[in-house]
């Protein structure tokens, strides 16, 4: 605005006024952006600053913001955290494996022809225990990420249906605690995520004709305690 000066074509068509009024309007624009990017690095300062004070209502809000496990929402699945220290946060982590995995292949015949069949049980446990071991450890990546946790533990729930009462229920069917240190020395190029399990605590029985059986949840004072 201030360096304007209208040229021979401004001045010779009247366009002087408009142009000044739109330099204007950028400024007001500009101004608003501004103060938008400020108050949100402001508030992303106070934010850390509560983090690395361990204030706890500050890494729930951190969670609401920035969604780190959207990208698992969007095959059903669902998430509720639990944290009554600053170390240590506990996800319950509802794989919804029905919505996940699929029950049917496709095929394609000596004709050309795409054809459908039910999965292998055997072939469908397989990928159902893939998808949700893939899922635990990013899990635990993207918290240590976000907060200054030390352990994660992680109980993964499905659905089950209860023989005594016929009734779908949430059972935990793996129940693990990562720690941050253990994490860090995984090369996950190179890991199979079902077989790197071993690396941590956890409880899970799985059989590769009847899938995940339900287990006990891991607490924290048991694992202190060994």
């Amino acid at each position: 605005m201030e360096d304007y000066s209208p040229g021979f074509f401004a001045k010779l068509f009247k366009l002087e006024e408009k142009k000044r009024s739109q330099l204007d309007n950028n400024i007001a624009l500009a101004r608003s952006e501004d103060q938008s990017d400020y108050s949100e690095w402001r508030h992303m300062v106070e934010t850390a600053s509560r983090i690395v004070n361990k204030d706890i209502d500050a890494y729930f809000e951190v969670i609401e913001d920035f969604a780190p496990y959207d990208d698992l929402a969007e095959f059903g699945s669902g998430f509720e955290f639990f944290i009554d220290e600053p170390s240590t946060m506990e996800i319950n982590f509802d794989v919804q494996t029905a919505n996940a995995v699929p029950t049917q292949r496709n095929t394609l015949t000596k004709t050309g022809k795409v054809s459908i069949s039910n999965m292998p049980k055997t072939q469908y446990y397989d990928i159902q225990q893939d998808y949700v071991c893939s899922c635990i450890l990013p899990i635990a990546r993207d918290s240590f990420a976000l907060l200054p946790l030390e352990s994660v533990y992680i109980n993964a729930l499905d659905d089950r249906i209860n023989t005594s009462t016929g009734q779908t229920e949430k059972v935990v069917i793996l129940s693990i605690c990562i720690e941050r240190n253990q994490l860090e020395k995984l090369h996950f190029e190179h890991i199979d995520c079902s077989d790197a399990l071993v690396n941590f605590k956890h409880n899970m029985v799985f059989k590769k004709t009847k899938g995940f059986e339900p287990v006990a949840r891991l607490l924290s004072h048991e694992v202190n305690m060994q």
